[in-house]
């Protein structure tokens, strides 16, 4: 799926330089599979120090290759892209490392497979769903707004967003293995008890960050961004604080409830229904 999507989104946004693009997506989608599964069997394993080294180490080459690129060939977004692909290759290579002493012993067991499709199936939609909301806030924005508006919500949830989803990143990259594992062996109540912990983790970090950045929110807009984006800034900060913390709820709280009763189609029929409100 991700191969067509590619070719679509490269005709779309670039029809000129197509063919680089997709090259470049393609090679993207390829590392960033490879490394999310390395990153993934470390979260399951609950090593912080290698996924925090990964994370790094593709965050400096990633910026490191695309200004050397730019530096060295030309300032275009076409050598930026592949200095930003080329380092996320290098990663990939790397963390293939550790699954090469299983590659000759891999077999597909269609039991296995199987599974694996029914459960992952309807994620996909789900994450393009999930993906496709916030860009159609934008949209409605500016239906009713005008571009100005976009501009000044856009920079504000760039701000806002990003501390708090950090926070909240930090509990439940650590909580989902735990709460998966507690449901394997413990159950469903085993896996309650760890979602009320990681519950009351998330609002114990993200209360008081929402509340320091409202308290705070002249002193930061007028550090962070631009005379023009001051005024409209103070005034929905308070909002896109307190909504990215229930995003974040939803996402890192709520959502793990359907993963670990693998009632995914029921996460999916929210998802759709809340979609379709947001057009009413």
């Amino acid at each position: 799926m991700s191969v067509p999507l590619s070719a679509l989104l490269t005709l779309l946004a670039a029809p000129d330089q197509w063919v680089g693009f997709f090259a470049l997506l393609v090679a993207m989608t390829f590392a960033s599979g490879v490394v999310r599964l390395r990153l993934a069997e470390l979260q399951a394993e609950q090593n912080a120090s290698r996924y925090f080294m990964i994370e790094v180490a593709r965050a400096i080459l990633s910026l490191g290759a695309s200004l050397a690129l730019v530096a060295l060939v030309e300032p275009t977004f076409m050598a930026l892209s592949a200095g930003f692909v080329g380092a996320n290759i290098a990663v990939a290579l790397v963390c293939l490392l550790s699954f090469a002493p299983d590659l000759p012993r891999m077999a597909l067991d269609r039991t296995v497979v199987k599974s694996i499709l029914s459960y992952a199936g309807p994620i996909v939609p789900l994450t393009a769903l999930q993906a496709l909301i916030p860009l159609t806030e934008r949209y409605v924005i500016q239906f009713v707004a005008g571009p100005a508006a976009v501009g000044i919500y856009a920079a504000v949830q760039n701000l806002v967003q990003q501390p708090i989803s950090m926070l909240a990143s930090a509990v439940a990259l650590s909580a989902f293995p735990i709460i998966m594992r507690s449901a394997e062996t413990e159950g469903h109540p085993g896996a309650q008890s760890r979602m009320r912990e990681a519950g009351a983790y998330l609002l114990a970090l993200g209360l008081p960050a929402v509340a320091g950045i409202i308290a705070l929110r002249s002193e930061i807009v007028s550090v962070v961004l631009g005379e023009e984006f001051r005024a409209g800034a103070i005034a929905i900060v308070p909002w896109v604080a307190v909504t990215a913390l229930l995003v974040n709820l939803k996402y890192h709280y709520f959502d793990v409830a359907f993963h670990v009763t693998r009632r995914v189609l029921v996460q999916l029929a929210t998802l759709l229904r809340r979609r379709s409100l947001r057009r009413r």
